[in-house]
């Protein structure tokens, strides 16, 4: 799932934000992106520093499905701590993305296979009793028990 994220990178908390959808992307609307961002007309009231706000975008390979999805541009407005207005263009090139690696991310792939590891040691689990097969003696020098030395 590809996310559209308005992230506050400055020194202070960002009031008043607001989003505005200046490309008409509505004939991709809901089969390749999932937000309708023509209908996002709230208004953020404080976005932390170093913190942001996010939209489900859609998934990748509907994305970068035929026809193309032209760039979209969205004005992004705010207020600083002490009043002052700010204002910037923002343009996502869905076309970036088809770079970008769409299988499975690596923290899924490690889940899955602590998953089969997990499987295959209970396979390896028997409810038969192991037998000993070395036994230790007064005279063969065989320790049993902890080995750690201090």
């Amino acid at each position: 799932m590809s996310t559209l994220e308005i992230s506050n990178v400055g020194a202070g908390a960002a009031l008043n934000v607001t989003v505005d959808l200046k490309t008409d992307i509505s004939a991709f609307i809901p089969e390749r992106i999932i937000t309708d961002f023509t209908n996002v007309r709230q208004v953020f009231r404080t976005i932390p520093q170093d913190k942001s706000v996010s939209f489900n975008f859609g998934l990748g390979f509907k994305l970068l499905g035929e026809p193309p999805i032209p760039p979209i541009e969205f004005l992004v407005n705010y207020e600083d701590i002490d009043g002052t207005k700010h204002g910037s263009k923002q343009i996502i090139d869905i076309s970036e993305l088809a770079l970008q690696r769409a299988d499975e991310g690596l923290d899924l792939r490690q889940a899955k296979a602590l998953e089969r590891v997990a499987k295959s040691l209970d396979g390896m689990q028997s409810n038969k009793p192991i037998k000993q097969s070395l036994k230790p003696s007064a005279n063969s020098g065989l320790t049993v028990g902890n080995s750690l030395k201090r």
